[in-house]
């Protein structure tokens, strides 16, 4: 059963990380669907974060992340992973709520997560 108050999309292009962030929040209690799956989350299945892995080098990458940000309730805070020269870019582009820099700090990726999921 999927826990509504602590369901997370994760999505990337790189397949590895993505692996690592759905074992890691399994692991720290969250449910966890991947980019491949959003398309099969029933309708009032309600997300309550948006982990995303931002990979902005190449034309179809910033293509998927515009379509899934597009599909994503406003409401929904984003946070994104990224090598970005520009950050700000993010927020300005893509509508995260905050980032981090890759490589990226588990614990603090994951207080960022409880901050922004808590009621």
């Amino acid at each position: 059963m999927v826990d509504a108050t602590k369901l997370v999309l994760v999505a990337g292009d790189d397949p590895l990380i993505v692996d690592l962030l759905r074992l890691l929040l399994d692991l720290h209690g969250y449910s966890v669907i991947t980019g491949s799956d959003y398309k099969k989350l029933p309708r009032h299945a309600a997300l309550t974060l948006a982990l995303l892995d931002l990979d902005t080098a190449t034309a179809e990458s910033t293509l998927n992340i515009h379509r899934l940000r597009e599909s994503l309730p406003d409401e929904i805070p984003i946070i994104g992973l990224t090598a970005e020269d520009d950050p700000q870019k993010l927020i300005r582009e893509f509508g995260v709520h905050t980032w981090f820099p890759k490589p990226f700090d588990i614990d603090r990726l994951l207080l960022a997560i409880q901050r922004l999921v808590s009621p």
